[in-house]
């Protein structure tokens, strides 16, 4: 038996996205194995995953291109009923929102220089 997560991208630009599956037992997390897919802006998508064993999502890695950077983060459950395990896993929907990039201004004390640069980042 899968379960099923419908996943909407409220975002602007197409994102790839990689689920981690798990089981856990006795507080121990038992991977199980990954799925990937593509979804673009404003699209809804339901995704079969797991087994009888293995119910749980234990994070999702987001891949995007704005504005020509690729963007792509990592997010992963590191304790069982935190906030983050909470919203990968009661919901029956995920919104994915606010991709976007960012400018910041370094400036090194020492020397007086400072570099600008652009990043990506998930807000």
């Amino acid at each position: 038996m899968s379960e099923t997560k419908s996943i909407f991208n409220d975002t602007s630009s197409a994102v790839e996205l990689t689920i981690y599956v798990a089981g856990r037992q006795g507080g121990q997390v038992q991977e199980f194995g990954t799925r990937q897919f593509s979804l673009a802006s404003g699209k809804t998508i339901d995704v079969e995953y797991g087994d009888l064993h293995h119910p749980f999502l234990e994070g999702v890695m987001i891949k995007s291109e704005i504005s020509g950077v690729e963007i792509s983060q990592k997010l992963m459950v590191k304790k069982q009923d935190s906030d983050f395990d909470q919203a990968l896993n009661v919901p029956n929907v995920i919104a994915l929102s606010d991709l976007q990039v960012k400018w910041f201004t370094e400036l090194d004390p020492a020397t007086g220089s400072g570099r600008l640069e652009k990043i990506a980042q998930e807000v």
